[in-house]
Order: structure tokens, then C-alpha cells, then sequence
């Protein structure tokens, strides 16, 4: 019996079936409104599809427990959080069932908060999705560090701005720091009018604010990267091990079986003097793009000509 339910979870069109049930689920959930009238044909058709729904998931629950076992073991039922939050939402759906009157909805309104969460069923489904799910969560720790480094980072530039630290929340967020800003290089002083830009220094505190929030924001996307990696490369090594092993091999010798040829190019493209000469040429590529501007005063038809020329010389060597 045990096999036959085994075999039954595990079957593609048992999962799809599941999958549905989640989705019609979740949309049936979305219609609840205090706007629908006690025993009217909608409250019916909810309410018989809630029995419905709590009956379909309860049924999914034993047959899990039934294979995997309820706490004892290394892959029991417990031993998952989805499994966990899945037979939570079920117990929480039938007794909110048990205790609702008929055409009425629940009497105990805080049983309904858990049903917001039934979307992540679709999430434990899915692996890319509870990749991301799991990248989220596990970069939560070391964002605790970034948001520290933050409030040190408000904390003095709010102390150098004689400001309140709202004014540099609000400017952190990018909504609206432009106004901030000419509002401080307006500033005259203390119950005085303000003059159009009479503190044109002020421009280096709220530039250097905003390149330095650019930085915090990297941060904050580089440990999401970096921990989004983590649990692929672990989804990968669990799902198949050996695969991953040869993935790596290929990936370290991709370029061996080359003509002598396209070693040699590859060997030019892969070298550091290439990537210096590269930036070299990117950086005098964005001056000569810099330098020009309207009505230049002096300029010939020969200095634009090269200019042009160099351009075109740069961009063809980054190719």
C-alpha cells in the first residue's frame, strides 16, 4: 500500500492535478469580498469549493505522510518546511470549515490570514521558483550586515547635513533628491529667503550621496547574486552529482580539442595585456565622445575628421 501511494505522489499527472487545485484555489480565495450576500449562489459555489480544496489537500497530506512517515526519518513528513506549511494551511482550512455557519463566512476571521499564503504551493512545486524562494531567504543573514553598514552610512552623512535622517532616506530612495538638492543649494540660513544657488559646495555632498548609495545598492544585488549561486550550484550537486562533476570537467577543457589556429586567438583573447589595452581604448573612446559639444569654438574639418576616425579606430578594435 505504501508503494501504491509511492507511486501515486510521484506520478506526473498527480503533481499537475495538484497544481491546478492550487491555482483554482488561490483565484477562489481572491474573490472573497465582505460585499457577497449570505447564502447567495456565490457564497454557495465558494463555500463548496473551500470543502472541496481542503478535502483534495488532505488527501495529498495523508498519502505523503503515509509514504514518508510523520516525524521519524531523514525525509518524514516534518522534516521539510513546505511540508510543514502545507499541513498547516490544512489544518487552518478545516477548521475554519468546521467552525464557519453555513453560507456565512468563518466566525474566527484570523483563520483566513493563512490562506494568503497558499500561493507558495505553487512555489514548492516548482524549482526555479523555490530556487529563488530559498536564494531570498538565506540572503536575508548576510544583508543584515549591508543594512547596518546603511544606517552608519545615513547616520553621518545626516549628522554632516545638519539635517534630519529623512531627508537622506528620501534621497536614498531616489524619489524626489533632485528638489532636495537644489533646496540645499538654495539655503541662506535660519528664517532667511532662500537665493538660487548660493552654495554651489553643497553639490559635492549630495553627489558623493548618491554615487555612494550606488555602491550600497551593488551591494545589496551582489549578495543576491552570489547566494542565488550557492543554492543553484546546491540544487544541481543534489539532483545529480555526476553530471555536475562533468559539467565542470568540460567547462575547464571546452577549448582542447581547437585547431592550432584558434588556440592561438584564443590564448590573445585571454590574456591580461588585451584587456588593459581594451580599457585604454574604451576610456579615450568616452573622452573623444566627451570633448564634443556645440558650436565648437576652434575646431577644424581635419580635427573632426580625426576624431571621427578614432572613433571608429576604438570601436573596430573592441569588436
Amino acid at each position: 500500500f505504501r508503494q501504491f501511494c509511492k507511486n501515486l505522489i510521484s506520478h506526473k499527472n498527480f503533481e499537475v492535478a495538484i497544481l491546478i487545485c492550487i491555482i483554482i484555489n488561490c483565484i477562489t480565495i481572491a474573490l472573497e469580498r465582505p460585499a457577497i450576500q449570505p447564502g447567495s449562489l456565490e457564497r454557495r459555489i465558494l463555500d463548496r469549493s473551500s470543502h472541496f480544496f481542503c478535502f483534495v489537500f488532505l488527501v495529498e497530506m495523508l498519502l505523503k505522510v503515509t509514504v514518508l512517515g510523520l516525524v521519524f526519518g531523514k525525509e518524514s513528513y516534518c522534516r521539510s518546511l513546505w511540508n510543514i506549511m502545507a499541513g498547516f494551511l490544512v489544518v487552518t482550512y478545516g477548521v475554519d470549515i468546521l467552525l464557519v455557519t453555513p453560507g456565512k463566512r468563518s466566525s474566527l476571521g484570523i483563520l483566513n490570514i493563512p490562506h494568503v499564503l497558499r500561493p507558495l504551493r505553487m512555489v514548492e512545486r516548482t524549482p526555479k521558483l523555490r530556487l529563488t524562494v530559498e536564494a531570498l531567504f538565506r540572503s536575508v543573514k548576510p544583508m543584515g550586515n549591508i543594512i547596518v553598514i546603511c544606517g552608519i552610512f545615513f547616520f553621518f552623512y545626516s549628522i554632516v547635513g545638519v539635517q534630519a535622517i529623512i531627508s537622506v532616506f528620501v534621497m536614498y530612495s531616489m524619489d524626489g533628491w533632485v528638489n532636495l538638492m537644489y533646496d540645499g543649494l538654495d539655503a541662506v540660513g535660519v528664517d532667511q529667503q532662500p537665493v538660487a544657488n548660493y552654495n554651489l559646495w553643497m553639490l559635492l555632498y549630495f553627489i558623493s550621496f548618491i554615487l555612494m548609495s550606488f555602491i550600497l545598492l551593488d551591494m545589496f544585488i551582489g549578495v543576491m547574486v552570489e547566494t542565488f549561486h550557492k543554492c543553484q550550484l546546491e540544487q544541481r550537486k543534489a539532483n545529480d552529482p555526476e553530471s555536475e562533476q562533468q559539467n565542470e570537467t568540460e567547462e575547464l577543457t571546452y577549448f582542447h580539442h581547437y585547431s592550432p589556429l584558434r588556440l592561438k586567438i584564443h590564448s590573445i583573447c585571454t590574456n591580461e595585456a588585451l584587456e588593459y589595452f581594451m580599457n585604454a581604448v574604451i576610456l579615450l573612446n568616452v573622452l573623444m565622445m566627451g570633448a564634443e559639444h556645440y558650436e565648437n569654438p576652434g575646431v577644424t574639418h581635419t580635427h573632426t575628421h580625426w576624431a571621427e576616425r578614432l572613433v571608429c579606430c576604438s570601436s573596430w578594435w573592441e569588436i
